[in-house]
């Protein structure tokens, strides 16, 4: 005998619940005519009659009554089982927005590094560049500039220190710090507006603003400015290893930084689950934060 599809026990529950088919029809979102035909083919299938017709209205025969106080709790629990395997798939499902040029030259990187610490979680990266606008396609954010942070719970992991920048050759046409920013355009980005203003307060110098200066959108354009020799760039040293490891950038007249900032991990909940908590860890270890 072939079994009876669930489909069709749960038709009966929300009908013998509502004791109306066209409610059951209006809830599943079907014909009252599909709710009799499942409920009679249940009937058949079971050889009883479940409801007892009457013009305009229908109600539960003895048997109907039998039947849904087994079934409904049946079907609740099968419900809840699912509910509960759905839960914990998305616990081990990781969704993090972060900005651009985060993503390319520091988070990217070093995935390989966490998927094989945890293989079974699964991690999904998704860029923007402006404020958050909290939603659950989303479980983990991670932004620098706290006017972003749209009030979600934060953790600060990795401390930002900008380097100045610029590569070999633009270097070695000038013999000091004060000739180098008055006669090479300073590239700035739009994402940080106050950057330079910043740097020259902090190394107490007179801002050398020129016409031949550069601007662009975002980080990941000045970055790549001041690689093609374009001028001198702040730049955060996140970004930055990499490009003075290969020589590719040069730190001129051995600058020091200037402390610009943390990034945080943001979250809608106060308490991270264990899979977020995890990705945290992972986090503040690959920045020496632990």
């Amino acid at each position: 005998m072939s079994l009876i599809s669930l489909n069709s026990i749960n038709t009966f529950v929300i009908a013998a619940t509502h004791l109306s088919f066209k409610k059951a029809a209006e809830q599943l979102h079907v014909t009252p005519g599909a709710i009799s035909r499942q409920i009679r083919s249940l009937e058949q299938y079971l050889a009883v009659s479940l409801f007892i017709r009457k013009h305009r209205e229908v109600v539960l025969s003895q048997a109907g009554l039998d039947y849904l106080k087994i079934v409904k709790p049946a079907l609740e629990n099968i419900n809840s089982a699912n509910q509960l395997l759905i839960n914990r798939s998305k616990q081990h499902c990781l969704k993090v927005q972060t900005s651009p040029t985060f993503a390319l030259h520091w988070l990217i990187p070093r995935l390989a590094n966490f998927k094989l610490l945890y293989p079974d979680i699964q991690i999904e990266i998704s860029t923007s560049s402006f404020t958050i606008e909290p939603n659950s396609a989303f479980n983990l954010y991670i932004r620098r500039d706290q006017a972003q942070f749209a009030g979600l719970k934060n953790r600060p992991f990795l401390t930002e220190y900008c380097y100045l920048a610029c590569t070999q050759d633009v270097l070695k046409k000038h013999h000091n710090l004060n000739t180098l920013l008055k006669e090479v355009p300073l590239i700035s980005y739009h994402t940080r507006p106050e950057l330079w203003q910043h740097w020259f307060a902090d190394a107490e110098l007179t801002a050398s603003i020129k016409k031949q200066d550069i601007s662009f959108e975002n980080t990941i354009f000045a970055i790549q400015a001041a690689l093609e020799g374009l001028g001198v760039a702040l730049i955060p040293q996140v970004f930055l290893q990499d490009f003075l490891r290969n020589h590719a950038l040069v730190i001129p007249f051995a600058r020091a930084p200037i402390a610009t900032g943390s990034y945080h991990l943001l979250s809608r909940s106060e308490k991270l689950n264990p899979t977020e908590n995890l990705f945290l860890e992972w986090l503040l270890s690959e920045s020496g934060n632990e």
